[in-house]
């Protein structure tokens, strides 16, 4: 009888693994980016940053930084956050592309537009993300932001 629950035990454990491990890499992907948009959407700083792995670099508009430090990204995003209109909703994604480079690096792409609480649209961009794969699975470390005209799907 002890054999049997063993046995049995073992087998539930493997399936639940094997079951866990099924996720494709696109997926571990979207799970990290999914959980960047829904935290940027809170304005919740360290689930931001949970998404986030460093050396990271930005660029957007005149804007060009590269940070070292989870500090040095923490400070631009507790800036970024708080800049948002005060009336800001929610972020709608289009369009979104995932495309595996290799097993450790990931390109994520989107057009993303930004409505007030209101449900008014009053911002659109594109932005694609550079996706490392590492100890903590996979961290961006990279976000270009550019003109919705221009997304690159892939």
């Amino acid at each position: 009888m002890k054999f049997l629950l063993t046995a049995s035990l073992c087998l539930s454990l493997c399936l639940s693994g094997a079951a866990l491990s099924s996720q494709t890499r696109e997926e571990a992907v979207m799970e990290t980016m999914n959980q960047y948009v829904t935290s940027f959407q809170a304005r919740d700083l360290d689930g931001v940053m949970a998404s986030w792995g460093v050396p990271a670099e930005i660029v957007y508009g005149d804007v060009h930084a590269t940070f070292n430090t989870r500090e040095g990204l923490a400070a631009f995003y507790d800036e970024a956050l708080q800049g948002l209109a005060p009336d800001y909703g929610h972020s709608e994604l289009h369009g979104v592309s995932v495309k595996i480079l290799s097993d450790q690096i990931a390109l994520v792409g989107w057009e993303f537009t930004r409505h007030r609480t209101s449900g008014e649209a009053y911002s659109r961009a594109s932005a694609m993300y550079k996706v490392k794969h590492g100890e903590d699975g996979w961290k961006m470390i990279s976000m270009l932001t550019y003109d919705a005209e221009a997304y690159i799907p892939f």
